[in-house]
């Protein structure tokens, strides 16, 4: 099987773990409190591993022949062309469906045109605090690309080890909390700049399976790392307190974990998964079905299909959801001027 297809299929797979939390979070919230309110901010995780992953074989193919100001301005172009018509979209109809949660998407402010811009601006931004930290990410990407080119996956991932350590102190935190807030740097994981982190390693993948493809094609291996991975993501929901006790050191095995997980999981890409074509097709379109399926449930709410603690609403959306993944990959075709990987990037 084609790598693009063990890439889609992990963001297929964990997309679903997204949309059954921000449901049950909206129409069964006892359900969602109780046992997954960390899950779906854990599992977009992937998708900043996978987006470092794909943008490093795009960068790849553009900057062959060398780096140029055109080129990265070429990649940019690009970037904003996939990311913003969307997003765009998904601002504008979004509020209509959950107008308290959403409403400052309407107000005519300097923070909401901030937002409309990919800043972390707005306090209430729900679901599309993803696409600022995103954002983020591509800025960076060209010159993280060009260091890693320079320095080998080797010492590429021991000089960001020693970056980690040096920003994971509580100390070092609570300064870097204070310097950046006004700038909309997210704080994911509890960790500042954690989705850059998550983005950069996923960058390694690519260079780490050229050199040593055959040594981690393991089953035992890529089995191990999804284990670790969501007794991690269950371990951040017990210990989460700020920068007290154990969240931090819980938060960076996650990451790690995260990163493994990704690795050995392409590495090992193997043939025949379960529910593969349906699972594939969701992630080939994580974008536009990431962005609005708030207002598919919204629209759901507002024709009386779905209700809070509706066991018939929640059959009828389950079965309507094929044929919204079926608009979404409409609307993709519509809006995907350039297809370059990543949840932002298909």
């Amino acid at each position: 099987m084609d790598t693009r297809q063990t890439t889609d299929y992990i963001k297929g797979i964990a997309l679903f773990v997204v949309l059954f939390a921000h449901y049950t979070q909206h129409y069964h919230t006892d359900f969602y409190l109780g046992w997954i309110s960390i899950v779906p901010r854990g599992v977009i995780a992937l998708f900043f591993v996978l987006s470092g992953y794909a943008i490093y074989c795009s960068l790849e193919r553009r900057l062959r022949d060398g780096a140029s100001t055109r080129l990265i301005a070429r990649f940019y172009l690009d970037r904003a062309l996939r990311i913003y018509p969307l997003y765009w979209l998904a601002l504008l109809i979004t509020p209509f469906f959950f107008p308290g949660e959403y409403r400052q998407l309407h107000e005519l402010s300097w923070q909401t045109a901030v937002t409309y811009l990919g800043g972390q601006s707005l306090d209430t931004t729900g679901i599309f605090w993803f696409v600022p930290a995103i954002i983020q990410c591509y800025l960076a990407a060209p010159f993280i690309y060009l260091l890693l080119r320079k320095l080998g996956p080797a010492r590429y991932l021991l000089a960001s080890a020693v970056i980690i350590a040096l920003l994971i102190p509580p100390s070092m935190q609570s300064v870097l909390r204070g310097a950046t807030f006004s700038w909309g740097v997210p704080y994911y994981l509890d960790l500042i700049l954690g989705n850059l982190i998550l983005f950069s390693m996923g960058l390694a993948i690519k260079p780490l399976l050229s050199l040593y493809g055959g040594r981690l094609n393991s089953f035992t291996a890529c089995l191990v790392s999804w284990t670790v991975l969501e007794v991690s993501l269950f371990g951040i929901r017990y210990t989460e307190s700020g920068f007290q006790d154990y969240t931090v050191p819980v938060s960076l095995v996650f990451i790690l974990a995260c990163f493994c997980a990704c690795l050995f999981s392409i590495a090992l890409n193997p043939d025949r998964l379960f529910l593969q074509k349906a699972l594939t097709r969701v992630g080939r379109h994580s974008y536009p079905v990431y962005l609005l399926h708030m207002a598919f449930f919204g629209l759901l709410a507002t024709l009386g299909i779905v209700s809070a603690g509706s066991f018939t609403g929640d059959i009828i959306a389950f079965l309507l959801l094929p044929l919204f993944i079926l608009l979404c990959a409409g609307t993709d075709s519509i809006f995907n001027f350039r297809r370059v990987g990543g949840l932002a990037g298909n």
